[in-house]
């Protein structure tokens, strides 16, 4: 049954990539949080304000 067998693949690729989004929302938070706080300016001066940059 190809229908059955592409509706299973379409609800893994939704389920996956739900994960996959909101873990690089964690980090993307987590870099925020850590590596742009006042007392790191000096170390990240460099950077951009876009908080994915140090991830990249």
């Amino acid at each position: 049954m190809p229908q059955l067998e592409f509706t299973i693949w379409f609800s893994n690729a939704i389920i996956n990539w739900t994960i996959f989004i909101s873990f690089v929302l964690i980090i993307n938070s987590s870099a925020f949080n850590y590596l742009h706080l006042p007392a790191q300016t000096q170390y990240n001066s460099h950077l951009t304000n876009n908080n994915l940059w140090p991830w990249l």
